[in-house]
């Protein structure tokens, strides 16, 4: 017997269902991805790992990043709470030489792997305000233009350990 403000049926049910479920998500972090109950992110980061320059204010940050949604995707940026400030990066070779400039974003194609790798593209923690070193574990969020952000414990590597993925 239903009484006032009680009601029973489909719809209430499934509205319940789905206040269950958003507790359930709120109390297990990340067992809930922002695109949708069940859906897997359009954006995977692999591989990912910071490489200690010995001696410098910065680190290296790598990974493989596939876009696995039908439309382009951007990474915009990358961020740490052990750095101050961060950028994107690519470098190139022109006459014999390694030269390094800085970018807005990398360009993510539709389920290509775009890799950051040493000496090529890749992301730079910058202005440490705690100094990292190989063996050590950071937290890097890269940021993206269209999917929700993806933030992954990476460690960090040594220079001699700079293979990329």
């Amino acid at each position: 017997m239903n009484g006032p403000g009680v009601v029973n049926g489909p719809a209430a049910v499934a509205g319940r269902s789905m206040g269950l479920l958003v507790i359930a998500c709120s109390l297990v972090a990340g067992a809930c991805t922002p695109e949708g109950e069940g859906t897997p992110p359009t954006v995977t980061v692999s591989d990912a790992f910071a490489l200690d320059p010995l001696g410098t204010d910065r680190l290296g940050l790598y990974a493989t990043l596939v876009n696995h949604a039908s439309t382009p995707d951007t990474l915009a940026a990358v961020a740490s709470p052990v750095a101050r400030d961060a950028s994107l990066h690519e470098m190139t070779r022109e006459e014999g030489l390694m030269r390094m400039r800085p970018l807005d974003a990398i360009e993510l194609p539709p389920g290509s792997p775009v890799h950051l790798a040493p000496g090529s593209l890749h992301g730079m923690l910058e202005t440490l305000v705690r100094r990292p070193v190989a063996g050590d574990s950071i937290e890097v969020t890269f940021e993206l233009a269209k999917a929700s952000d993806v933030t992954l414990t990476v460690p960090v590597r040594h220079p001699a350990d700079a293979r990329g993925p």
